[in-house]
């Protein structure tokens, strides 16, 4: 199963260096990040079992943010290896199942 982790400005370069990473920017605000995190949550078992799924505040990591020009919630960057591999803005559970397929 995919693990979820809130990370921090601190733990991002970390975080996404080695495997698969999807960083999800979100805010607590946002409507459409809590629609995207119950999506997530409901299919972490349909997720390849070694990605995790890094939660970023933006509200609480500006700088992240800025640094990948964050101007749309929520929006998912997928990692490979610290490599951007695609940017998307919300997914449906499909969509979202079909960046691993």
């Amino acid at each position: 199963m995919a693990e979820i982790r809130n990370i921090t400005e601190q733990e991002f370069a970390q975080t996404i260096a080695s495997g698969s990473v999807l960083v999800d920017f979100w805010a607590p605000w946002c409507s459409y990040c809590r629609v995207l995190g119950t999506v997530i949550d409901r299919n972490l078992a349909a997720l390849p079992e070694n990605l995790i799924i890094a939660k970023v505040n933006v509200d609480d990591n500006p700088d992240i943010s800025a640094r990948y020009n964050i101007t749309t919630l929520p929006t998912l960057i997928l990692f490979k290896d610290g490599q951007q591999i695609s940017r998307h803005g919300p997914l449906s559970q499909a969509e979202l199942l079909k960046l691993f397929s």
